[in-house]
């Protein structure tokens, strides 16, 4: 990652030719940008990675692999690296492990893990039964028993996405199959009950202050032609932490937006804008705003046929890698 003078984001990307993820950093205003050596790890796609609070630490899911790229373990689970690369070490209790999200303190990951089952009686080939969950897990970064924060249950996905600044708090996005859309719900750490935060929206990252929450809504009921049929797509906005208002910061009806991240000191929004529903997320631009929605711009991808996927965009934190307000 970059040195200490000045905003850098880290993400992952895919790359289809050859097929191959790998997490990369880049500066603010687009320059600098270098692939992070990973020995014997490859990220996981379709998610980013976690910084600890200084900056000094990337958490990230991944799969062993040997010294030509092959997988060793079918399963994915969480790593943790310096920011500037190396050896990844895997955090015990984590296998089946992604979507990591740090506490503030940097102490406990949560994350996810899924089950997907199919049973097929050959007696009755036109019955078959079908079991999918996902749930969230928390786990010390250090090392200990992980522990699980919400239940099995088929059909119900229960996902980490957001620790409040003040660490009380953990943000979930919940789903339920079939037919329901994506809610944001907020899980009080000390106990109590889970409050609703915002309904059909998805990716909630809070602001450095606690005050509010960016995520990706679909309140506007836009959709774009996938194949034969139209796939929805959200666009980003503001909510206060208890869920309330709704600002609208993008308008983008033939875009995805996703994956908000906050900059240090919160002035500036980094998200992915990608083409049509989103897809598998190539062609993707990661762009910044300031807070407001305002001087939008380009910091790398989305150039044309061939380009890589992006997922999961993460300011560094840390003392000199403040981001103040864009230039319009």
């Amino acid at each position: 990652a970059s040195a200490a003078g000045g905003p850098s984001l880290a993400f992952v990307e895919w790359s289809a030719a050859p097929p191959m993820t790998r997490l990369a950093t880049v500066a603010a205003d687009g320059s600098g940008r270098r692939i992070l050596p990973l020995f014997g790890v490859q990220p996981t796609p379709f998610e980013g990675p976690a910084f600890s609070a200084d900056g000094s630490t990337l958490v990230f899911s991944g799969y062993p692999v040997d010294a030509k790229g092959e997988l060793r373990e079918s399963r994915p689970r969480l790593f943790a690296v310096g920011a500037e690369g190396g050896t990844p070490r895997p955090l015990p209790g984590t296998v089946g492990g992604s979507r990591p999200v740090l506490s503030p303190d940097g102490d406990i990951v949560a994350f996810k893990r899924a089950r997907l089952n199919y049973r097929f009686d050959p007696r009755n080939p036109g019955a078959f039964g079908y079991y999918s969950s996902a749930t969230t897990w928390t786990v010390p970064l250090a090392g200990g028993k992980p522990r699980r924060l919400t239940p099995w249950l088929s059909g119900l996905s229960m996902i980490p996405a957001a620790f409040s600044p003040d660490g009380s708090t953990l943000l979930l996005e919940r789903d339920r199959e079939p037919g329901w859309a994506p809610e944001i719900i907020a899980r009080p750490l000390g106990g109590g009950p889970l409050r609703l935060i915002s309904r059909r929206a998805e990716e909630p990252a809070f602001s450095p202050d606690g005050a509010w929450i960016a995520l990706i809504d679909y309140r506007d009921g836009l959709t774009v032609r996938a194949g034969e049929a139209r796939a929805a797509v959200g666009e980003l906005y503001l909510v206060r932490a208890d869920g309330t208002g709704g600002r609208r910061l993008t308008r983008t009806p033939a875009a995805q937006e996703s994956q908000p991240s906050w900059s240090p000191g919160g002035a500036r929004i980094a998200f992915l804008r990608t083409p049509g529903s989103g897809g598998l997320g190539f062609g993707a631009t990661l762009m910044q705003a300031n807070a407001d929605g305002f001087c939008a711009r380009r910091v790398t991808g989305g150039k044309g046929r061939g380009a890589a996927a992006l997922y999961g965009p993460v300011w560094q934190p840390g003392a000199g890698r403040e981001a103040t307000v864009l230039p319009c």
